[in-house]
């Protein structure tokens, strides 16, 4: 029953990520951070939620005839700067190159 409710309710954000970006942004951080789909133990535990928001997020971007530049301030420049240290971090990392990297598209 999960399954059903949580796929319905993505099903129903497509318009809306498809007329908003914004959107599809914020509801890529609610799939990715709040992991619904792991409290169903149906099929849609396996289904890879996040990945269509982000897909659909980008489709919206680039149909979207009003575009946004990226936003140069200091949440912004906090969040480029931790992923570069998390790079260099896992360039020199003693762990297993494989792991070190899997974990790096992780997250």
């Amino acid at each position: 029953m999960r399954d059903i409710l949580l796929t319905l309710i993505l099903i129903g954000l497509v318009p809306v990520i498809l007329r908003s970006p914004v959107a599809g942004a914020l509801a890529w951080a609610w799939v990715s951070i709040m992991n619904p789909h792991r409290m169903a133990f149906g099929f849609a535990a396996s289904l890879p939620f996040a990945q269509v928001v982000a897909i659909l997020t980008f489709v919206s971007y680039f149909i979207n005839k009003k575009k946004n530049p990226l936003p140069l301030n200091g949440g912004t420049l906090l969040l480029i700067g931790l992923m570069i240290w998390m790079t260099i971090s896992s360039i020199f990392s003693i762990n297993e190159p494989e792991q070190v990297w899997n974990r790096w598209l992780f997250v």
